[in-house]
């Protein structure tokens, strides 16, 4: 059962990037300190909350455009919140979509139960059904990254006549993954997360900057500002934040699904370590006609790394019956 209430909030609504990296650069002899040029601040839609709630779980969903427009769902991923969709938004709200942004359940400023129960695959593909009976939506376009695009995977396939296309980001197809703990991202740290009471104690001593460093290592310089990182550290300092973002990772989440038989579209990075080309083509091979998309000189967040040339695919493949005929294949 969901329940759905509205809120013209508009927090978040501004992206504070921008400028240059404020090193001092001269005097004493000091070896000039590298300068990081961030991307320009991103223009929003008109965006507004709903929250949906999900047998007692309350879903903050963002969301933009008119009632009745095709939607577009973002599910983002592991550790960051609606705000990550935040550079491909104002293309796709102006291709003619409304686009709705959920905080998954244990992110941002969705609630954050207890156990892993909680957090099994069935259990969150229910949360993306829930969001889209909340917008009336019979269909959607489905776009995940990371964890989200697990997600969209198993929605389509569970749902295939909720989902009109799917678009998944640096997302194997479950079948090609040992388990869920394989999403976790890189560092050393992550194979405390068997651990349950270690981490959640000891990431907030060290200001979170193992996760930081995992996020900030599989993009490149300048792709995300330091305000946008603040705005992720806030976030995991939520209460029950980190033991409900792991619990992703440690809930059951069964390898085979059944057939996905939406439009699908495999994008990657080609610098992203954790789901390479060759991984990407080999999900893309499970979906009949499904295309692959290898994003250059991008890395796991291709939507931070390289944001115009996702747009661009994304807006083409979504909306444009011409994308077969202007289709360059494995590259952008």
């Amino acid at each position: 059962m969901s329940s759905a209430s509205n809120h013209d909030h508009h927090d978040d609504a501004h992206d504070s990037r921008g400028g240059h990296d404020d090193h001092d650069t001269h005097g004493h002899g000091a070896p000039a300190a590298e300068v990081i040029t961030y991307r320009p601040e991103v223009r929003l839609p008109p965006l507004r909350d709903k929250l949906v709630n999900v047998n007692g779980v309350n879903l903050r969903v963002r969301y933009a455009g008119v009632d009745g427009s095709p939607v577009a769902l973002f599910l983002h991923g592991f550790p960051e919140s609606w705000y990550g969709w935040r550079a491909v938004l104002r293309a796709v709200f102006d291709a003619g979509y409304q686009v709705v942004l959920p905080d998954l359940r244990g992110y941002g400023k969705s609630d954050k139960p207890v156990g892993l129960a909680a957090f099994t695959a069935d259990v969150v593909v229910q949360d993306a059904v829930a969001v889209l009976d909340a917008f009336k939506a019979k269909k959607a376009s489905v776009i995940g990254h990371d964890l989200g695009g697990e997600v969209a995977w198993r929605l389509a396939a569970a749902h295939p006549d909720r989902v009109e296309k799917l678009v998944v980001v640096g997302a194997p197809h479950p079948s090609l993954l040992r388990s869920n703990k394989a999403l976790l991202p890189r560092g050393a740290w992550t194979g405390a997360i068997a651990i349950p009471p270690l981490l959640p104690w000891l990431l907030p001593k060290l200001n979170y900057a193992p996760i930081a460093w995992s996020w900030l290592d599989a993009m490149n310089p300048g792709s995300v500002s330091p305000a946008d990182l603040e705005k992720l550290r806030d976030s995991w300092a939520r209460e029950h934040g980190l033991p409900a973002m792991l619990a992703w990772y440690r809930a059951s989440w069964p390898r085979q699904i059944g057939d996905v038989r939406a439009p699908t579209l495999v994008v990657t990075g080609s610098k992203d370590r954790s789901v390479p080309p060759a991984l990407a083509e080999a999900s893309a091979a499970k979906v009949s006609g499904a295309k692959t998309l290898v994003v250059e000189d991008a890395g796991h967040w291709v939507h931070h790394d390289q944001p115009e040339a996702l747009t661009a695919a994304l807006v083409a493949f979504l909306g444009a019956k011409e994308f077969q005929k202007s289709w360059r294949p494995h590259q952008w």
